[in-house]
């Protein structure tokens, strides 16, 4: 800070706007720098989190309105909203795989023959599981539940955290293939009971678990 003798005329003071700050204190003129605010570098997190963002609002634009329809089922009873669990599932995968994790979109399930067809468009090859839950009642019990769960260790302001525990008692694995289009497999899924609430899922390499998934459909039998 510098004191100011002589008097203010916007002809002085012009030419320095953006370089030199005037201001009065105590009724006293000063002079200082500029105020500059210069951001610090980024930290390697921090640019794998904008980078993550990135490719979630790239791939974002791929999903069908089926695909959007899944992703409600299961947000419903956590309340979020389907764009939440989209972006939780896949920030999760891409920072499981250090970079933009496979996915599958247009996805669809229906009966072909006595058995599933599952119908797909992949952003590479992968192993995927195909999760199923029979429906013996018709009362369509979703096989996932919401729980609210208190971190380990707990946080200073002991909040807990909304979970989802997905209870499928049943999975078949399935290759899929990615060719730029849709593709088709059938699966040794065989119609019994009412129906079956059915979930894709990609898994990643080893000691990864699972880095991508859709949501939830009901198909009735």
């Amino acid at each position: 800070m510098a004191k100011v003798d002589f008097p203010s005329s916007r002809e002085i003071y012009g030419p320095l706007k953006g370089i030199v700050d005037f201001y009065y204190h105590k009724g006293q003129l000063c002079a200082r720098r500029y105020p500059d605010h210069c951001k610090q570098p980024h930290t390697p997190g921090a640019i794998q989190n904008w980078d993550a963002l990135r490719a979630k609002w790239h791939d974002f634009r791929f999903l069908s309105e089926n695909d959007k329809n899944g992703y409600r089922t299961v947000a419903g009873g956590g309340h979020f909203t389907w764009v939440d669990m989209f972006s939780k599932i896949y920030m999760t995968g891409y920072h499981i795989n250090k970079r933009r994790p496979p996915m599958v979109y247009n996805v669809t399930f229906e009966w072909a023959y006595g058995a599933l067809r599952l119908c797909y468009t992949a952003t590479e090859d992968c192993k995927a599981l195909v999760y199923y839950e029979r429906d013996w009642t018709g009362h369509k019990v979703v096989p996932w539940k919401w729980m609210f769960e208190m971190p380990s260790p707990p946080p200073p302001n002991c909040s807990q955290k909304l979970k989802i525990k997905y209870t499928f008692s049943q999975k078949v694995e399935v290759d899929l293939k990615a060719t730029g289009d849709v593709v088709c497999s059938d699966l040794l899924v065989y119609r019994y009971g009412y129906g079956k609430w059915l979930m894709l899922a990609i898994k990643g390499g080893k000691n990864e678990g699972i880095i991508f998934r859709t949501g939830a459909w009901y198909l009735a039998n």
